[in-house]
Order: C-alpha cells, then structure tokens, then sequence
C-alpha cells in the first residue's frame, strides 16, 4: 500500500475519533496529546509530492493553485516548496539542481537541509504511483487538522488554567477561522479583467486617508489595504514624523481612532511627543527639569487636544502576534483609520526561522496581511543598515534586515539630510505604487518634536 493510501486511513480514523470524542477538557486534552504525531504522518506524504514534482518533466503553475507554503509541516519543508515554486514558475518544471540553486541565491539552502535532503527527497517517491492532485488534496487537509490540534490543544490548556498567553490562543484560533471562512467561500481562481475593473476596482483604489499635509496626501496615497514604510537612520526623525502622522490623522479624521505601536518608548512619552507636535511646543522639557509650573501648562494643553490624544491608543511591545490582536479588537471597536508599528525589524515573530531575514520577512508580509484584513493603511518604521554612508542618500536596498520589506511594501520613503548642518531634511518618495517617486523637503522643527512642509 502507498504512503499516500496509508495516511489517508490514519486521517479518516483520526476525524472519526474527533467526532466520537466528547466528555471534559482533560479527556480531550488525552485524545490530543495521543494523536500529536499529525506531523509525522504527513511528512512521508509531503516528501512523496516533493518527489513528484522534482521528477516531473513538464508540471504547470495552475496544478499547485490553493498549496500554500505554510500548508506544510515543517520550516525546512516549507522552504524547499517555495523554491520548487519558483523553479516551476521560471522554468515549467524543476530539478534537484534548480531548486537548490534557488535556495542556495536565497542564502537558505543549508536551513532547507542542504543537497542530500533534495537527494532524498527525489527517491521518496520511487515506486509510488498516487496521484498528484491526490497528494496535493492530502497536505492540505493534513494542514488544517494541525491548524485545529494547535488551536485546540491551546485553548484546553487556558481553560484547565495552564500558564498559557492569551494573545497566541486568540491568534491562532482566528487564523484557523479565518482559513476555514477562505475554504469555505472559494472564489474562481482567476477573473477577467473586466471583473477586476467592475467588482474589484473600487475597494483596490479606495480613496486614501487625509494627513492634513497637502503636499504629501498628493504625492503618496495611503489607501486601505496598503503597506508603508518609513525608513531612516537613527537619529534622523522616524518616530518624530510617524507620531505626528498619526496625531494629524486623527485631527483631521474626527471620528477615527490610530494604533501606534512602539518598541521603544512607552505612552507617556508617545503621548508627550503626539501633543508637541500639535501644540508646536515643547511638552518634554517640564517633565525632565520638574518644573511643576510648566508641568500643569503641559496638563492644560494635553486638556484642549483630548479630543485627538484619546483617539490614539498605543501598545507598547515587540510581540507581532499581540499587535495583530490587538489591531483585530480594536478595529472592531472603533473605526481604526491608521496602525502604525515602530520599528519593524525590533518585532518578534514568534516563531523560530533560520535566518533573521526570514523573521523580518515574516513580519512585513503579516503586516502586509493586516492592512489587507482591516483594509486600513499601515505604516511600518525601519532602520537602515549599519554600512549605509551618513553621507550619501539612502536606497530602498539599505532597508535593514530583509529585502522582503521592499517587495512586501506598497510606499517606500526614506529620511536623509544631505547636511548635518542644515534644517531641512529630505523625505525621500523611493517606491510609490500607482504614483510618482518624488522627493519631498521637510523642515526639521525637533525643539517641537515636529516636521513641517
């Protein structure tokens, strides 16, 4: 019998004990701990399509449609699917050379296992004859399963009073949701163009969020379901122009509420540097010299602009999944209009990855999936690599850590001062989809903890 044929027993078996199995939490706690080798009986499986693959001639795009690279069980088997992806995508068909030449350009040959594990791989299938679609079908739905043990194992524990975080049951448990929704309202795999422009044009090209800065709104569109980056050395003014964004938002979109997220500084000092920049003052100096008269001048200013100041809500933290909840929660409370996260490579994924541009990588697309979901903008911070010249203009390719937050990113700008000296700072427009890369000039007002156009 073929490893596909016998997996699919186990798994059949497996959904009729999650049917037959009621009674309390610690019984199901029992049913999963029993059944938590799902991996390891969806890996031979997983290998055998590898195999089919690797060993097919002629294999087109359209075949693999709805496989997804985190269907599959492991990180190293994730890899190796995305480069037989490319492969395939480049060449109509893939070899054990081509895909470890990929991963090898992606600098993840050696996390993928290296060229014995592709060797192994093209051998797992000799002697097999499942269908490829069969086999397709099988990954999948041994992906779901392991989707709902997690969620399940997870919830138990919290209800049995486990030491178990929250926020990564909630996660989980709605990613789960969120993909049975998907599975269950399936679109066409593809629509005509005059489909795209008639049913899907009009939430792609939603009208941006007003800044309350002319010259920017007409230069970069920060429509819903876009990603942002906002890139910089230290120094040069990335929390200063992303905290007075949110505050000009909010002041001129009365009703709407922003999510700043910082890695860095707390409420307060959010809080502090959202009223300078709106006041045109400084709020920060009071508190460092506690002078308690200009503190209660602080407190009287906070008082005039509580209208915007409390329609911006700040999570202080790193944790990637914790923003995503709390953005979900929030959204569903109060029209979110703005989440900004400051910084993105000083964000944890959660999971472990092999390389710190595999992290980062993860991060910009989750961030990207986010602005997608609430359809709302978001603005991510990045730091610029160490090597980049103080001198010279930064490029979209300085971006720290991972390429893959300039192909995730919808807007690039970038900061720069060509002289130290000068007051005006440059915002350089370096990527700007469906607009004009421009250069914009800024004039540094840092005493106010301000730009102005």
């Amino acid at each position: 019998m073929s490893t596909y044929h016998e997996a699919n027993g186990n798994m059949r078996q497996m959904q009729q004990d999650v049917h037959s199995t009621h009674g309390n939490a610690a019984n199901s706690q029992d049913y999963i701990e029993e059944h938590s080798s799902l991996r390891n009986t969806a890996e031979p499986v997983e290998r055998q399509l590898f195999s089919n693959l690797i060993s097919s001639i002629d294999i087109k795009e359209s075949e693999l449609q709805g496989l997804r690279v985190d269907d599959f069980c492991t990180h190293q088997n994730q890899l190796v699917f995305d480069a037989i992806c490319k492969s395939i995508h480049k060449n109509n068909h893939c070899t054990i050379y081509s895909v470890s030449e990929i991963l090898r350009e992606q600098g993840s040959l050696y996390t993928a296992g290296g060229e014995n594990y592709l060797i192994e791989l093209s051998e797992a299938g000799i002697g097999q004859s499942d269908p490829l679609k069969d086999l397709i079908a099988h990954v999948k739905k041994y992906s779901q399963l392991r989707r709902i043990e997690r969620a399940a194992r997870m919830t138990l524990r919290a209800v049995e009073g486990d030491s178990v975080d929250l926020a990564t049951v909630q996660q989980v448990t709605r990613q789960m949701l969120q993909q049975i929704e998907k599975e269950k309202k399936k679109q066409p795999k593809t629509l005509s163009a005059f489909d795209g422009i008639t049913k899907k044009a009009a939430d792609t090209f939603k009208p941006a969020i007003v800044t309350g800065w002319p010259i920017l709104d007409a230069s970069v569109k920060l429509s819903p379901g876009r990603l942002a980056v906002l890139g910089a050395r230290p120094g040069m003014g990335k929390t200063t122009l992303a905290t007075q964004l949110s505050a000009q938002v909010l002041k001129h979109n009365r009703e709407s509420h922003v999510l700043y997220c910082s890695v860095e500084m707390d409420v307060a000092e959010i809080g502090v540097k959202a009223l300078s920049a709106l006041s045109k003052t400084d709020c920060v100096t009071p508190f460092q010299n506690d002078n308690q008269e200009a503190i209660d001048l602080v407190n009287t200013r906070a008082g005039h602009y509580s209208q915007i100041l409390s329609r911006l809500a700040v999570f202080y933290g790193t944790r990637l999944d914790e923003l995503i909840n709390i953005a979900n929660y929030l959204h569903k409370e109060v029209p979110l209009k703005l989440v900004v996260c400051d910084f993105i490579s000083s964000m944890s994924p959660g999971d472990k990855y092999g390389t710190r541009s595999e992290a980062i990588g993860h991060v910009s697309k989750a961030l990207k999936q986010l602005a997608r979901d609430l359809q709302i903008p978001v603005l991510a911070c990045s730091q610029l690599n160490r090597g980049t010249g103080a001198n010279r203009a930064p490029t979209m390719k300085d971006l720290r850590d991972s390429g893959e937050i300039e192909q995730d990113a919808d807007i690039i700008m970038l900061l720069h001062k060509e002289d130290p000296e000068d007051d005006r700072t440059l915002l350089m427009i370096e990527k700007n989809r469906f607009g004009t890369n421009t250069v914009l000039h800024l004039d540094t007002q840092f005493q106010h903890h301000r730009f102005s156009f």
